[in-house]
Order: structure tokens, then sequence, then C-alpha cells
């Protein structure tokens, strides 16, 4: 019973599922709406951790401790993973980068449990929804894991610091307010559906050291503008910028494929071999039905 409880119906569901690669970007946004439906298990969240400490479970736990507005599991003596998030709704999502428990100070060096989203939402608590002001992640993170902010809705620009190496497929999927995402030097994969769903973005700039761009990457993103940094870019997957939009049919909510103008712009020396890299991408599917018009410039 307490298993099933303390599972959070929307984007958990929506982090299993892409863990074994079957869930479209169209049912990424659906999972996300879903979020906001469900019984309220939980008073606070002393009442949350109380009821994990009565069972004695371990296995399936969230975090090991928690402080603030934050879970974490310690990765070493001094490095930690945040976990969980508590917070707030329209607040500002600032992951810290260090937490002292028990008189030990960890760094914190991963964001992430399970292939989860490390967000517990209002079906869980009282008061708490999926709608935040920013994210600030410190620099002194070197993973992101899968599904880690799904279905988070994060306001504004989402910046990848340059010391995360590592992101995980899904890591950012489903999220309805953000509107710019910049990645860092660290990445060199950016991983399927990573940022997938993601309904506002118009801009996105790609570091100068990634050498892949996944499946389905930007998939149902609204873009305007990309820019890659990157002159080691080798490999696009199948509809990593393929766009769609939501329409009502027959009473029911759809994906149907669209064509946006995208502006690609590019090293000059890598001109001819991107155009050919990013145009030969899509692959029409029944949410994605047809390509971009691209105007490619060089840098």
């Amino acid at each position: 019973m307490i298993k099933s409880m303390i599972k959070r119906v929307a984007t958990i569901a929506l982090a299993g599922a892409m863990l074994i690669g079957s869930l479209s970007v169209n049912n990424l946004q659906v999972e996300a709406k879903e979020h906001n439906t469900g019984k309220l298990w939980y008073s606070s969240r002393e009442d949350y951790w109380n009821i994990w400490d009565a069972t004695g479970y371990t296995e399936g736990r969230p975090a090991e401790f928690w402080v603030g507005d934050f879970g974490y599991k310690k990765l070493s003596n001094n490095t930690a993973a945040v976990t969980l998030f508590m917070g707030y709704e329209n607040t500002a999502l600032n992951i810290p980068a260090t937490v002292t428990y028990e008189g030990v100070t960890y760094t914190v060096t991963r964001i992430g449990r399970e292939d989860e989203s490390i967000y517990l939402g209002d079906t869980t608590f009282p008061n708490y929804h999926n709608s935040f002001t920013g994210l600030v992640i410190p620099s002194t993170v070197t993973e992101i894991g899968e599904g880690a902010f799904s279905g988070m809705n994060i306001s504004g620009k989402i910046t990848i610091p340059d010391t995360v190496t590592k992101l995980g497929k899904g890591a950012f999927a489903a999220n309805e307010t953000v509107n710019e995402i910049v990645i860092g030097s660290g990445i060199t994969k950016i991983p399927k559906m990573c940022f997938s769903g993601n309904t506002n973005v118009t801009k996105v700039t790609i570091g100068k050291n990634v050498k892949t761009i996944s499946e389905e990457a930007f998939a149902g993103c609204k873009l305007k503008n990309v820019v890659i940094k990157s002159k080691k870019l080798k490999k696009i997957g199948n509809n990593a910028f393929s766009c769609h939009k939501w329409v009502k049919k027959n009473e029911f909510t759809v994906s149907v494929g669209i064509s946006r103008k995208i502006t690609v712009k590019v090293p000059k020396s890598k001109l001819n071999e991107y155009k050919k890299l990013v145009t030969k991408s899509w692959k029409k599917t029944d949410a994605f039905t047809k390509d971009n018009k691209y105007t490619f410039k060089k840098m």
C-alpha cells in the first residue's frame, strides 16, 4: 500500500515510460497535464517522512535525508545527489551546491532519482504544484539524470552549466513554460527526448562540444532559432527538431504535425555539412507529418 502511495502519478509514469522508449512527445504532455489531478496523500513534508520511517522500507525510498525543500542521497563520504524537491509553486528552483547533514557537508554533484522526476507535486502535498519561476543549477553538478525535471513547468531560460557532462533521457521533457535553452560546453551528447514537449521554447543554443543530438531531442518545441556552436557534431537523430501542435478533434485533443520557419546558425566551416544533417533528420510519423523550413546562416 505504502509503495503505491509514494509514487506521484504523472511524472513517474512519464519517466518510467521514457526508460523503455515507448512514450511519444504527445503522451509526455498529456502526462504533465494530468499531474494536477489526484488524491492528497500527506499533510506536510514531516508527515511524508514520518510515514516512510514508520514503514521501515528502504527499497524505493526517494531520499536518504532531507534538508529544507530538498531530499538527498549520499553518493560518497562527501558528495550527494538531489533526488527530491518538495518546494512550493511560483518560486525559483535553486539547486544547492552543498548541504550539511548531521555535521557533514556534502557537495551536490548529481540531480535525479531512479529515472524519475525529482518533484513531488500536489497529488502528494497540499498547495504544491508544478510551476516555478526559474532554475539555477550550481557548477558543482556534473550529471542530470533521466526525467529529472520532466513535467516541471520552469519559466524563462534554462542554462546547463559547463560542468555538466551527462544528461539523461527526457531530463527536461514536457515543460510548457520555459522559452530558451542553453547547453554548456561539457555536454557531448543530447539524449533522446531530452527537451521534447517544451511547447514554448523558441531558441536553443547547443554547446561547442556536442557530437550527437539524439532522436526527438527538441521535438514539439516552438523553435524559431537554433544556434550550433559545436564543430564536432556528427549525428542528428530522427525528428530532433520536428514540430507539432495540439488541436481539438471529435472531443479529443490530438497532435498535428506542423512546419515551422527555423533559423539555424552554424560555424562557417560546417555550413554544408550541418545543413545536410539537419534537413535529413526529419522522418514522417503520425505525430510529425511535416518538415520544417530552415534558413542556414554562418556564424
